[in-house]
């Protein structure tokens, strides 16, 4: 029984960061999406000679790692997730949540740049954002500094 301690407390240590806490979830940008903007002097000349993957910390924060096709590292991002102002879930009286008609937007403030990701129906795969009013109010509402947590 001990030995299945060990293996356990080992395995939820890998998952987890003292500064960031514990992975929520991750993603693969979807093929045909843009690069978040961050990523714009890394930009490569064909789509498909990178890829992005997105971890969600339970802290909040957003980790973007652009990787070449041998998947070394190209380029790090974190930055500050937020729920967008239209990705509202639905209380019902008892006690469930409804998720919105339509994707899910998150804003993400990284190296001094707001940006939004989008998730759609796919699990495991995000896009970035092309939706220019969606991307305007993400941008008024960190100017007002506006941060849901909660959807």
């Amino acid at each position: 029984m001990p030995r299945f301690r060990v293996i356990l407390l080992v395995s939820l240590l890998a998952g987890c960061s003292p500064l960031r806490g514990c992975v929520e979830s991750q993603f693969t940008l979807e093929t045909g999406s843009r690069l978040p903007l961050w990523f714009a002097e890394a930009r490569r000349d064909s789509p498909s000679e990178a890829s992005v993957e997105l971890t969600y910390w339970t802290n909040g924060d957003a980790v973007f790692e652009l990787k070449s096709r041998s998947g070394e590292t190209i380029k790090k991002v974190s930055g500050a997730s937020c729920w967008h102002p239209e990705t509202r879930y639905t209380r019902n009286p008892d006690g469930t949540v409804t998720p919105p008609k339509g994707p899910e937007y998150v804003i993400v403030k990284a190296a001094g740049i707001v940006d939004v990701v989008e998730h759609r129906d796919q699990p495991g795969v995000f896009r970035m954002s092309d939706n220019e009013s969606i991307n305007r109010e993400a941008k008024e509402s960190v100017t007002r500094g506006e941060c849901r947590h909660e959807p």
